[in-house]
């Protein structure tokens, strides 16, 4: 009995999510004119998607997930806000999750600090990050029914108030297929590639140098 109330229960909240989300999507009618307007000004050329705008916040979340050190090169050495824009362009649902995240970013950085968040320093632009990995790591922990539920009503707030919670996950899987697909990361791991025949001897050519 416990067992089979557990499971009507979750299967309650997760309806209450989709009808929340929709309910909260017609809401946020400023937010749906912002998105039409970057719609509007999307570049033609195939192969891109992001407007100029969210090219810079992908750039920013991209070198606050892989960073440059005096260890090895990081997202932007790597080119990987150009990746991503191609595989964004290739793929309507990222489009959607995208494009409501970097949106996002920008309202954050807005309401906190009246400026974009390409704009903010490093240290600004991860409060954003911290508090994300937060709201996770508190769901994750809740463990009674009563608790599960509250984590749920918050994160269907804070998906609504701040859709990066919902890009984040995809963001950094991309980021990091990106990064460790790139030459810059091959070279930096002395990885030759994918098996071929031939290897890759202007790789070699400059590790021997």
């Amino acid at each position: 009995m416990l067992r089979m109330a557990r499971y009507l229960v979750g299967l309650a909240v997760d309806r209450l999510e989709v009808h929340v989300l929709r309910a909260l999507a017609v809401l946020s009618w400023r937010r749906r004119r912002a998105l039409a307007r970057r719609d509007r000004d999307r570049p033609r050329e195939k192969g891109r998607w992001f407007t100029p705008g969210e090219f810079a916040v992908a750039s920013s979340l991209s070198s606050l997930i892989i960073p440059s050190d005096a260890t090895g090169p990081g997202a932007a050495e790597a080119h990987v806000s150009t990746a991503l824009d191609r595989l964004v362009a290739a793929s309507g649902p990222r489009q959607e999750l995208y494009a409501r995240g970097l949106l996002a970013c920008d309202e954050w950085a807005r309401r906190e600090h009246g400026r974009l968040f390409a704009d903010l320093t490093v240290d600004q632009q991860l409060v954003l990050l911290t508090w994300i990995d937060r709201l996770k790591a508190n769901r994750l922990q809740a463990t009674s029914l009563p608790g599960k539920v509250a984590g749920k009503a918050i994160t269907l707030y804070q998906k609504w108030r701040c859709p990066l919670v919902e890009l984040f996950p995809e963001l950094v899987r991309d980021v990091q297929g990106a990064f460790y697909t790139s030459r810059v990361s091959w070279e930096w791991l002395r990885y030759d590639g994918p098996p071929m025949p031939a290897g890759y001897p202007d790789l070699r050519e400059r590790e021997s140098r």
